[in-house]
């Protein structure tokens, strides 16, 4: 497979060289600098008035409001004459599953809503043109669309959807995902991109071509609608592509490109997660390039194989290069599952950091990808879209109602306890505010570690106020602070407290070894309950590599062979484990 360029209509048009305007002679033509009266009429040009701009678009009513009625356009070609003149497009009100109508869906990024764009909008009753103004990443887009694509139809939310109209948005919005799992295919628009996404391009390139001639897989074939298609073997091959000169640049220069285009803000959108797992005929554009959906999967999980060395080893030259990776959620979302898809405390969590330019988004664009909230047509009411509410309102609903529907509080793993910024007036306590990056632990609650409760269902009877949550339970234990010193986990897996890395060795030695004896717990009982405290947040095997790029993380008492591991983790401090019994070394 080689990296097709889109070449742009410049490059075959020949009358690219034309901008629109048209440039006169500057020479002097021997004109008199004076002309007489009586052909001044002639020459002298006439008062002009400004041109009165076509009138801003209203949004005809669709047909109905109800599931799988929609609005499609259909791009213009532009004018030989003038490739620079701006979007037209024609708008018609449909319901293309029963209308037999094909069409794409544009996946991108916002970006800056105040650089807009205008376009120009008829509707297919003749009414038109009418001005839309639009980002000016989305009209970078549709630029590049109707050079291959006009006269095709397609979904675009920004222009599809009256976003002033708030009912309209909310039940549209309610069934995307059911709006690009019908599509004939999804268009992803990186964005025009840089020279060094540019060149990542092309390694992503070069790793698809190594690897389809290896396994004679085409790209199409890396993901279906169950997930990833690779077999263990196919990702052994990916493995061993680690080496100098594997594509053209060295290692080296090959995974800096790679970071440079998973840098890109597209990978780090809200909504994009159910628009890239809505379907599994997806092409990407990024600048004059396209690829395949399945080659940039494919230089992910190469890039992950890679990570723990180049993120280990910070290059101040490269600020972007321990963030240029694909976020490990849209990893976890191709792990072949049934059902598809993440439990939503899961899904909000991992997604914290991803951006959305409305913040009740964080919760509406992943209710399409969680596997926990039922059919849309039975979810309570803080499962669906509704942007008649304020962020608060939503959060709080939200949470609510995902008690009430599983009937345990998993939600509140989402709450900020971290940080101690002082809360809104008005915002509840528990309310998780998705809004706010906060540190994320991977494996923080899911998949669901803790059981404290022991399985006990909430009451259905448990009662909700304006700013209170009420629930029944029992006291069995409380719990004190031992110490205020920090715990740090640096590289290298080094426990750290302050500036010594025997942290563990410490909390052994001064906190907990003395409790054996005033409190009579035995040694063996409390070692494994120390065990099982430092790795609470899961356990993840080195051997799972590579068929599982981002390893297994299971709960503590689910892995094999934890005090061996253990054990050889402290062996590193203490050799000859003077500190405990020698029944127990």
């Amino acid at each position: 497979m080689s990296l097709s360029s889109q070449a742009p209509a410049e490059a075959n048009n020949p009358y690219s060289e034309f901008s629109g305007e048209y440039c006169g002679p500057t020479q002097d033509l021997g004109y008199p600098s004076t002309i007489a009266p009586e052909f001044a009429q002639l020459v002298t040009p006439k008062a002009t008035t400004k041109p009165q701009l076509p009138p801003t678009f209203v949004y005809p009513p669709l047909r109905s409001t109800e599931r799988g009625h929609l609005r499609l356009i259909k791009l213009e070609a532009p004018s030989k004459y003038y490739v620079d003149e701006e979007i037209r497009c024609m708008l018609v009100s449909t319901e293309p599953w029963k209308d037999g109508l094909q069409y794409e869906c544009l996946s991108y990024c916002w970006g800056n809503v105040m650089k807009t764009k205008r376009i120009h909008i008829t509707t297919n009753d003749g009414v038109g043109p009418q001005t839309l103004n639009i980002t000016a990443n989305l009209d970078s887009a549709l630029r590049k669309l109707r050079l291959t694509r006009a006269s095709s139809w397609l979904w675009i939310d920004a222009i599809c959807i009256n976003q002033d109209d708030l009912h309209e948005r909310a039940v549209q919005v309610g069934f995307m995902q059911e709006i690009y799992k019908f599509a004939a295919g999804v268009i992803i628009w990186l964005g025009e991109g840089s020279p060094e996404t540019a060149l990542g391009a092309r390694t992503i390139s070069g790793i698809c071509s190594r690897f389809t001639s290896a396994t004679l897989h085409p790209p199409e074939e890396v993901v279906g609608p169950a997930g990833l298609r690779l077999s263990s073997e196919d990702l052994q091959i990916l493995w061993n592509y680690r080496g100098e000169n594997m594509f053209g640049p060295s290692e080296n220069e090959a995974y800096r490109y790679v970071t440079a285009f998973f840098s890109l803000p597209w990978f780090r959108r809200s909504w994009v997660l159910q628009e890239a797992f809505s379907h599994s005929s997806i092409i990407v554009y990024i600048g004059k390039y396209t690829l395949p959906w399945g080659a940039v999967i494919l230089a992910a999980l190469w890039q992950a194989f890679l990570a723990r060395d180049y993120t280990s080893i910070p290059d101040p030259s490269v600020p972007h290069l321990t963030q240029g990776y694909l976020p490990e959620l849209w990893l976890g979302l191709l792990h072949t599952k049934s059902p598809r898809g993440l439990p939503m405390p899961e899904l909000v969590c991992r997604a914290r950091d991803f951006q959305a330019t409305d913040p009740r988004d964080k919760i509406f664009a992943f209710l399409g990808v969680a596997n926990d909230l039922g059919l849309p047509e039975i979810r309570p009411t803080g499962f669906r879209p509704n942007y008649t509410m304020s962020k608060r309102e939503v959060y709080c609903a939200f949470a609510k109602d995902h008690i009430r529907f599983h009937g345990n509080l998993d939600i509140l793993v989402a709450v900020d306890t971290f940080s101690e910024r002082i809360l809104p007036r008005g915002d509840p306590s528990w309310m998780p505010d998705l809004d706010v990056s906060i540190a994320t632990i991977r494996g923080l609650g899911f998949p669901r570690k803790y059981n404290a409760s022991f399985s006990t269902a909430t009451h259905r009877s448990v009662t909700y106020g304006l700013q209170f949550l009420d629930v029944s339970g029992f006291i069995i234990d409380h719990v004190s602070a031992l110490t205020k010193d920090i715990i740090v986990l640096q590289r290298g897996l080094k426990v750290c407290v302050g500036d010594r890395e025997d942290a563990l060795h410490i909390l052994w030695n001064k906190y907990l070894a003395p409790k054996v004896s005033a409190r009579h717990v035995p040694v063996s009982r409390l070692l494994e309950d120390f065990i099982h405290t430092i790795t609470a947040t899961g356990f993840a095997s080195p051997n799972e590599f590579p068929e599982h790029p981002l390893g297994i993380v299971v709960p503590p008492h689910e892995a094999p062979s934890l005090k061996a591991h253990f054990a050889a983790f402290w062996s590193r401090y203490e050799p000859d484990f003077s500190t405990f019994p020698a029944t127990m070394a």
